[in-house]
């Protein structure tokens, strides 16, 4: 089994790139790659595309709460904005009022 589907954070992609023993290779089986917690720097996202050919979704959420509560779709990569969910996402919104789930929503 391979792994296909990476979580981290700007400061852990930004030490990928930086670490040379880290090779495209190790990583080919990835399919989708996304950060949370902190910021994306558009300079870890380039270096990262650069040596693993491998784009960097950027998800959005409260740090404490939920790292990534809505993320960039594959097929719709947008650059940093923090302003909630966006064209191009989607994210399960509560009803705290009934304590349920509402339907996936997607702007």
């Amino acid at each position: 089994h391979k792994v296909t589907f990476m979580c981290g954070t700007s400061t852990l992609y930004n030490l990928y790139c930086r670490n040379s023993r880290l090779l495209p290779q190790m990583l080919q089986s990835l399919r989708l790659v996304v950060a949370g917690a902190e910021k994306l720097s558009n300079k870890v996202r380039d270096n990262f595309k650069q040596k693993f050919n491998l784009d960097i979704y950027e998800g959005y959420g409260i740090t404490e709460v939920a790292p990534v509560a809505s993320s960039n779709l594959p097929d719709m990569l947008v650059t940093a904005q923090r302003d909630g969910i966006r064209p191009a996402q989607h994210g399960l919104l509560p009803d705290l009022s009934k304590d349920q789930r509402l339907a996936l929503a997607s702007v």
